[in-house]
């Protein structure tokens, strides 16, 4: 059993989540079917380079505005590419092709935190990808590290673990119980204003949480 969880605070870390997936494509997969290889966390969107082989990229996390009012995308790719605002698909700019840009319509978007997601796969050749915005009809610039955050996966119980405060107990005969404790982490400084939780396992899992 492995447990981890996701601490969601009105914070998260610098840079964004991007998760690889191996394979070619002509168009963008169905990547809720399919099993990343890899993931990093890069400070702003871009390709990753696999050595020359064909891959596919999912990448997630928060884009953080300053301010409320009009924005206005632009996703640059080669190849296929999608991007996402708050689950909304705003600019699909798929298949084959070389550097292509496509523009977003205007979006009203409030200030704070909205999330973001980008699809992309390359298939040989020359790899692109970026995104960039106006404000309010104002000049174009790349979305920068700066206003691009993710969430803290923390794992705090496991079963393997035989150290610290993270320890698990129980056996692998059709049942086991961890547990673990947050309070070291919370204390060493993770936020305080928890308003999401997201417990992943392998099989059937509960999680309480006691005081």
């Amino acid at each position: 059993l492995l447990l981890s969880l996701l601490l969601a605070g009105c914070g998260g870390d610098a840079g964004l989540v991007a998760h690889i997936y191996q394979g070619s494509w002509t168009t963008l997969p169905d990547f809720a079917t399919l099993t990343p290889v890899d993931q990093k966390v890069i400070s702003v969107v871009g390709p990753i380079d696999q050595g020359g082989a064909d891959y596919g990229l999912v990448i997630k996390g928060t884009l953080r505005l300053s301010d409320a009012g009009q924005y206005r995308f632009q996703l640059q790719s080669d190849d296929g590419s999608r991007l996402f605002i708050d689950g909304n698909n705003v600019i699909d700019n798929d298949g084959i092709h070389s550097a292509k840009l496509v523009a977003s319509d205007n979006l009203t978007l409030g200030k704070g935190d909205h999330e973001l997601r980008v699809e992309y796969f390359q298939a040989g050749g020359g790899q692109t990808l970026s995104v960039s915005y106006q404000f309010n009809n104002g000049p174009l610039a790349v979305v920068p590290a700066s206003m691009l955050f993710h969430q803290q996966i923390h794992t705090v119980a496991d079963q393997n673990s035989d150290s610290g405060t993270d320890t698990g107990t129980g056996t692998d005969n059709g049942g086991s119980t961890a547990t673990g404790h947050l309070s070291d982490r919370l204390a060493s400084g993770d936020q305080l204003g928890l308003n999401q939780w997201l417990a992943n396992s392998d099989d059937t899992i509960r999680f309480y949480l006691q005081s």
